[in-house]
């Protein structure tokens, strides 16, 4: 990461001019998401054109988010990390949040999983067979946790890896919340979430400041990152970099890196007329990926992997 004078808070000198460019975060996120992609979601499912080639998705998509609230707003008031541990770890460049800080949500994990399970249509999964510590099972080795259940279920693995996914997905988007803003002027210059360590989902040039962030899609964290380069493999050479647009999407486009051929969506938002929502702009822009891949570019692939957890 940076020296230590940039990982203050407020640094040296700077402006306190609350418009000045040097006070607007660099690491921010959405916040509420469960109930902004909720809102939007119903907002969405009225209408027609487009989004009715979609409505499967989306209702399915609609019943996980409906849950995850249900869950997140009845979390026990838990803190899974100090800010001390927080500011050790980004000191070290590392992300903020570990898989392990979450065990303390462990008796919360197996009714979760349960109920998105039950909602996306499985039939009701055994609890001896998912058993009391099945989030230290995943956080241990999720492959091999989805091949035991799976072998003692009718689940298909794909169904299983959304409830899971989506189950922990409440746990550390309610952590991300609690620690974000105390770090958001915090400099992070790696392509992976500097809460989770997740790669990029997608990215959005903000209309407020007009500053390129990275968001992840996990913990719905962003953060600051060059426009002119690559979050995958860290390229920098504009020659190698470029982007392209389609009429029909206005206000997106896709960044390509022609180094390790990877791209990535983003939102431009004075185009796109609202807050950039990175799972629904995803969903909506699946042609552009269609495009992308046409073209032998694929979507990116970044993660921390630097710790074992």
């Amino acid at each position: 990461m940076q020296d230590s004078g940039k990982n203050n808070k407020e640094k040296p000198g700077a402006s306190t001019d609350p418009l000045s460019p040097e006070r607007f975060p660099r690491i921010t996120g959405i916040q509420k998401p469960f109930e902004l992609i909720l809102n939007s979601l119903d907002d969405i499912l009225k209408k027609g054109s487009y989004w009715e080639e979609l409505k499967e998705i989306l209702d399915s998509c609609r019943t996980i988010v409906e849950i995850q609230l249900k869950h997140a707003e009845s979390l026990p008031e838990l803190s899974v990390i100090t800010n001390e541990i927080v500011r050790e770890r980004f000191d070290g460049n590392t992300p903020a949040l570990r898989k392990e800080d979450f065990l303390v949500y462990e008796s919360e994990f197996t009714p979760l999983v349960k109920d998105i399970l039950l909602a996306m249509g499985a039939a009701e999964p055994d609890t001896e067979t998912l058993g009391d510590d099945l989030l230290k099972r995943f956080i241990g080795n999720a492959g091999e946790l989805l091949d035991e259940i799976i072998e003692s279920t009718n689940i298909d693995d794909e169904t299983l890896l959304i409830g899971l996914n989506s189950a922990y997905q409440v746990f550390l988007v309610n952590a991300a919340a609690q620690i974000r803003d105390d770090f958001e002027q915090d400099v992070w210059e790696n392509g992976f979430c500097p809460i989770c360590g997740t790669g990029p989902e997608m990215g959005r040039i903000s209309t407020r400041d007009g500053h390129y962030y990275l968001s992840c899609a996990l913990c719905f964290t962003e953060w600051t990152y060059p426009r002119i380069g690559c979050p995958f493999c860290g390229n920098d050479n504009h020659s190698e970099l470029a982007y392209f647009e389609a009429e029909e999407y206005k206000g997106y486009r896709v960044n390509i890196c022609r180094k390790c051929n990877s791209y990535i969506k983003a939102t431009i938002e004075d185009d796109l007329n609202r807050r950039h929502i990175p799972v629904l702009d995803a969903l909506y822009t699946l042609e552009l990926d269609s495009s992308a891949t046409s073209e032998g570019f694929h979507h990116g692939e970044i993660s921390f992997s630097g710790i074992d957890s």
